[in-house]
């Protein structure tokens, strides 16, 4: 009897779905089923600022990246999703496929990175706006996104990778290229993963879009009544995780360090105003949250 009441148990517990999210800092996002990871920015190595206006010649830090792989499900990661390819979403892509084994998925520039890693074609897969993906029980699809403006309506390092870009390279060689958003379901709920804090772009073939989770950028975002119009509300969100809020020259191990610009008391303020029953999740680096609705 016992045998029989510990099987059906099983038998259940490995039919019945939850995903987890990880955040690793700035954008970069793990996205798990137990069975299926999914990694979206990947970005862990975090160079100085020094680094960054000097222009020296920056590689992906190894060891680090492997501890911090070891806090996920590393070892069911099987698809690597940039959201676009500046540095601070894309610096440790080929890195990152070396140590998981998993599949790049990207626009040219992305490929780009991966071919000057010397990536395998076959762990490489060229995307577009609005294909879908089937990845283990996830289905993504890919939106159109814009990246905002940094400074006096000015988007810096602008343009393509037009050629394999080997590693080291200085930063500014990470140039933008295509933005993507993804809207990620799952037989148990679903997330629009939507990094941009630019709202005006974003655009879904859904006719009536809902996403349980938002992740959602608030780097150089209008503002957030301008999210909450054009991205929350139309998209129904019940869980809202900001991202890309913390110093991105400020390494993991020091923990989040919130960029001055970022007013997350405001962003917190805003919400709490305007979505009561959203609830605004900020969880620590490394922190597996799990879900199930």
């Amino acid at each position: 009897m016992k045998f029989f009441i510990s099987a059906i148990l099983f038998l259940l517990s490995i039919n019945c779905y939850a995903f987890s999210i990880t955040w690793l800092g700035t954008t970069c996002i793990v996205v798990s089923d137990g069975k299926t990871s999914l990694l979206f920015d990947p970005f862990i190595t975090r160079p100085s600022l020094w680094d960054f206006i000097s222009l020296q010649k920056v590689k992906s830090d190894k060891k680090l990246i492997e501890k911090w792989l070891a806090k996920v499900d590393a070892d069911k990661m099987v698809a690597i999703l940039p959201s676009h390819t500046h540095y601070d979403h894309a610096m440790d892509l080929v890195e990152v496929q070396r140590q998981t084994g998993a599949k790049i998925y990207g626009s040219q520039s992305a490929l780009n990175i991966a071919k000057g890693g010397k990536v395998a074609s076959e762990k490489m897969q060229q995307v577009s706006f609005n294909q879908l993906l089937t990845i283990g029980a996830f289905k993504i699809r890919i939106l159109e996104a814009t990246h905002p403006p940094h400074l006096f309506n000015i988007l810096f390092l602008a343009g393509k990778i037009e050629a394999p870009l080997e590693s080291p390279a200085a930063l500014y060689q990470y140039t933008v290229g295509e933005s993507f958003s993804y809207m990620i379901t799952h037989p148990d709920g679903t997330i629009l993963y939507h990094p941009a804090g630019f709202a005006t772009a974003i655009q879904s073939p859904l006719k009536k879009p809902k996403a349980n989770i938002v992740i959602q950028g608030t780097a150089n975002r209008k503002s957030t009544e301008d999210l909450i119009e054009k991205v929350l509300l139309p998209y129904q969100a019940e869980i809202v995780i900001p991202v890309h809020y913390d110093d991105m020259f400020s390494a993991l191990k020091k923990g989040i360090v919130v960029r001055s610009r970022s007013d997350m008391q405001e962003f917190n303020r805003t919400m709490k105003s305007r979505l009561p029953k959203v609830k605004v999740l900020r969880p620590k680096y490394g922190e597996k949250v799990t879900y199930r609705f």
